[in-house]
């Protein structure tokens, strides 16, 4: 607000000095010193009331949203309610799949296709493949 540097201190102790006489100078500087203390004291009282009323003003709010968090109805809240639904989806699909007619798989005589697996050869216990690991027996 008020902008003083040395050199305009300086002008204004020169003036201090031609205006107020030299005996009257401490008495006058005493007096300007207890001036500037008091108006500190209310500037810091202000800032300390303004402050405390913001806070208050902001506890107001943080009370009114606590109070509307707990006025919400709990009632009409079921956890597992979406779960329920999931599970009844997901029954209701797994029914109708299994419903559907399914039409018999297409056989081509052509060629052997690459997913079939030949039936297992039955060797006797002397005509065992060379590697075919040896029958395990298990003990009761």
């Amino acid at each position: 607000m008020f902008d003083f540097d040395g050199a305009k201190l300086i002008i204004i102790g020169i003036v201090m000095l031609i205006v107020i006489k030299p005996k009257d100078l401490p008495g006058v500087m005493r007096q300007v010193g207890q001036t500037v203390a008091q108006l500190r004291r209310m500037a810091a009282e202000f800032q300390g009331q303004f402050t405390e009323a913001m806070r208050e003003a902001e506890l107001h709010d943080l009370k009114k949203d606590v109070e509307k968090m707990t006025k919400v109805d709990l009632d009409g809240l079921d956890p597992f309610d979406s779960v329920r639904g999931d599970i009844a989806s997901t029954r209701a699909e797994i029914e109708s799949r299994l419903n559907e007619p399914t039409s018999p798989p297409v056989e081509t005589h052509d060629a052997p296709s690459a997913d079939v697996v030949p039936p297992p050869v039955e060797a006797t216990p002397h005509e065992q493949p060379a590697n075919a690991e040896p029958a395990r027996t298990i003990s009761p």
